[in-house]
């Protein structure tokens, strides 16, 4: 599909009249949803195109800068999505929906959209995204197992709680947004430079405004080890089944990425969950942590905290953690490994439940030295 270093720019609509969606999304696409894209478009010239960074069921993902100008120290590193060579209409359709919804996304913990380029050879749909440099969250803490040189620098509690309160404020936005993410788990989440959490892959996400519920296609593949107990029962997906799905979630995070239900095949979760069973309380976590996921986990749907409830227990939380490493006490009794007071005060002394009054160095995490990018997630891999 793309070869060597392949040049591409975003332009201001007034300027780019040689700008064209081709003939293939003006086939597939509604004419309300073509103007929505061309807003979006991309022309060949300004984002180098490098190496390939990772591939999924989707197609292949490339490293790229971005050059809104001539000025070299405005050049923004990039990710490029692609679609497969052999890509059909409902693919290039499917794309094109993930890149309509991020476009509608501002929140510093959510994935947000570059734009859309239509390449000219073929005029199949690409999409530019900001550039995650430590990948997606699965991968970046599964390292810190494989790997016995790197096991000693894993993020402590206090970090992998402050993944979880971004993750958690990023869910909130999509909630009030009335979105439904429908798979959100570790490997569908990214780490920027700072080390900030940020939800992503809305492949699956749908908007609830006309309807209180979606109901998925039965013969299409689903997460089932983190899908909520109505989902796995009748298909149903709401901004509750995305709380349960959450402390699946945080459950991946407090255990460096291991597997949900280790011991369970994927046609045991409904069986196991009807009995009332749950996943078990991580090796670090607070009792406190583990009753929040509980309640996510609770059967009654509407009985299980919404995201601006979690998010504000694990600011909470995060803040008694300062506060109790201040006193000079011993906080191995907790289950905290905390580098040191200042790094967790520094970390966690302005945390904000409404995702925007924060500033990412105020919640920036002691950088990995070796990125984990190359990782990219694959896309629907369970």
């Amino acid at each position: 599909m793309f070869h060597g270093n392949r040049v591409i720019y975003i332009a201001a609509i007034k300027t780019v009249k040689q700008l064209e969606l081709g003939h293939v999304l003006k086939m597939i696409l509604d004419s309300e949803t073509q103007l929505t894209i061309y807003n979006l478009l991309i022309h060949p010239d300004k984002l180098e195109i490098g190496d390939k960074i990772g591939k999924g069921a989707f197609g292949t993902v490339y490293y790229g800068r971005y050059k809104p100008d001539d000025n070299p120290l405005h050049a923004k590193e990039v990710a490029v999505k692609t679609l497969k060579e052999n890509c059909g209409y409902s693919d290039i359709n499917g794309f094109m929906n993930e890149a309509l919804v991020m476009s509608d996304f501002n929140h510093p913990n959510v994935l947000g959209l570059t734009g859309v380029c239509i390449q000219e050879d073929t005029d199949i749909p690409i999409i530019v995204l900001p550039y995650m440099e430590h990948g997606d969250l699965k991968t970046y803490l599964r390292h810190f197992r494989y790997d016995q040189d790197e096991a000693d620098k894993a993020p402590d509690f206090p970090q992998l709680l402050g993944f979880c309160l971004h993750i958690a404020r990023g869910m909130n936005y999509l909630a009030q947004m009335k979105f439904v993410h429908r798979d959100l788990a570790a490997r569908n989440c990214m780490l920027d430079g700072n080390m900030v959490a940020k939800v992503a892959d809305f492949g699956l996400t749908r908007d609830i405004y006309c309807s209180s519920y979606y109901r998925q296609d039965r013969n299409k593949l689903l997460p089932i080890k983190w899908m909520a107990l109505e989902s796995l029962q009748d298909r149903v997906f709401t901004t509750y089944s995305d709380i349960w799905s959450f402390a699946v979630t945080v459950w991946e995070i407090l255990t460096l990425g291991k597997v949900p239900y280790p011991d369970l095949e994927n046609y045991q979760i409904l069986g196991y969950l009807e009995n009332g069973d749950r996943l078990t309380k991580p090796d670090v976590c607070t009792d406190g942590l583990y009753q929040l996921m509980m309640n996510c986990w609770d059967e009654n749907p509407k009985s299980r905290p919404p995201f601006l409830d979690i998010a504000k227990q694990l600011e909470d939380t995060l803040t008694g953690l300062c506060g109790y490493l201040d006193l000079g006490e011993d906080v191995t009794s907790s289950h905290v490994t905390a580098t040191s007071r200042s790094a967790a005060r520094a970390m966690y002394s302005n945390v904000s439940t409404d995702g925007q009054s924060y500033s990412s160095a105020e919640l920036m995490l002691p950088r990995n030295p070796r990125s984990v990018y190359g990782d990219y997630r694959e896309i629907g891999k369970k």
